[in-house]
C-alpha cells in the first residue's frame, strides 16, 4: 500500500502540482485579468463581471439594506425576486461568479436562502456555465471525466 501512494506521490510530483497551486484562491480569471489579459478572455469568454455596463448597473444596484431601503424593497426581500427585478437582462448570462464579483451581499443571501434557486433565476457555477457551453457530447463526455480525474486526484494529494 504505501509503494502505491509513494508512486502516486512520485506521479504527482512530475505534473509538478505543488501545494502552492492547489491552495491558491486565484482563479486563472484573476491571475489573467492582473497580467492585463482581461479583454482577451472577455472576447473569448462571455464573462459578465468583466463588462462596464454590468458594473455600472450593479453599482447603483446593489443588494446592501440602506441601498435596498432608498429603492423601496423591503428588508426580507427575497434574493431571489430582487435578481430578476434588478438582473433581469442580465438572467441567462450572469453566473454566481460573476455576481459575487458585483454584489457580494447579494451572493451570500442566495447561498444563505434556504430556498432552493428557481429555474428562471439559474445561476451557474462558472464550471457549470462552460459544460453547457459544450454543444458536442462526445467533448462534454472527456470535459467530465477529466474533472472526475481531478477531483479524484485532488483527494489523494489531501491525504498525503
Amino acid at each position: 500500500m504505501s509503494v502505491m501512494i509513494a508512486d502516486k506521490e512520485h506521479d504527482l510530483k512530475k505534473e509538478k502540482i505543488s501545494a502552492h497551486n492547489i491552495n491558491s484562491k486565484k482563479t486563472p480569471t484573476r491571475r489573467a485579468a492582473e497580467r492585463g489579459e482581461a479583454k482577451e478572455l472577455l472576447k473569448r469568454k462571455n464573462i459578465l463581471r468583466l463588462n462596464k455596463e454590468f458594473q455600472n448597473h450593479a453599482k447603483l444596484n446593489q443588494w446592501s439594506w440602506p441601498s435596498r431601503k432608498e429603492r423601496g424593497y423591503s428588508y426580507r426581500q427575497n434574493p431571489y425576486d430582487f435578481i430578476r427585478e434588478v438582473y433581469r437582462e442580465w438572467i441567462g448570462k450572469m453566473t454566481l461568479s460573476d455576481l459575487k464579483a458585483v454584489d457580494e451581499p447579494l451572493w451570500w443571501a442566495v447561498h444563505k436562502s434556504k430556498e432552493s434557486m428557481p429555474d428562471d433565476v439559474y445561476l451557474p457555477t462558472e464550471a457549470e456555465a462552460e459544460l453547457n457551453d459544450i454543444e458536442d457530447p462526445r467533448a462534454r463526455a472527456i470535459v467530465e471525466e477529466a474533472r472526475e480525474m481531478n477531483r479524484t486526484r485532488m483527494k489523494l494529494l489531501r491525504t498525503l
